[in-house]
């Protein structure tokens, strides 16, 4: 039997996702990798389906499209998943494409010793 949660889609929510995502200038592969989710997990979100996600499924993708942690709630309510003012574009290049790919494979402790790492570096370069 079909599930039935599959058949109702939130207008819009899929076409902005994959706006922004080329906008990035991922790949499907690398935004699903950026996502730390599975392809079959972070599907529906791609396909704009209206679904109670869990918490680690809407950050994981916004996240990977650098938007606020709340951008698939506002979608979901036919917000701006973005409503912060524009900025200076981020050009991603293909290492810092890559890396994020590789990164979606860390365990969490992992990630979280390459945030740490990260994190310190940053400090050790903002002058006081």
């Amino acid at each position: 039997m079909p599930d039935e949660r599959n058949t109702e889609v939130v207008p819009g929510m899929a076409e902005a996702i994959e706006q922004r995502r080329k906008e990035l200038g991922m790949s499907p592969g690398d935004f699903t990798a950026a996502t730390g989710l599975t392809g079959p997990g972070v599907m529906p979100v791609r396909k704009g389906y209206r679904r109670q996600y869990q918490d680690r499924v809407k950050l994981g993708v916004a996240r990977a499209l650098q938007w606020p942690p709340d951008a698939i709630d506002r979608l979901m309510a036919g917000e701006d998943p973005d409503p912060r003012p524009p900025g200076p574009a981020l050009a991603l290049d293909s290492d810092v494409i890559g890396l994020a790919a590789r990164a979606g494979k860390l365990s969490p402790e992992q990630r979280a010793k390459v945030e740490g790492y990260i994190e310190a570096l940053l400090d050790e370069d903002t002058p006081t």
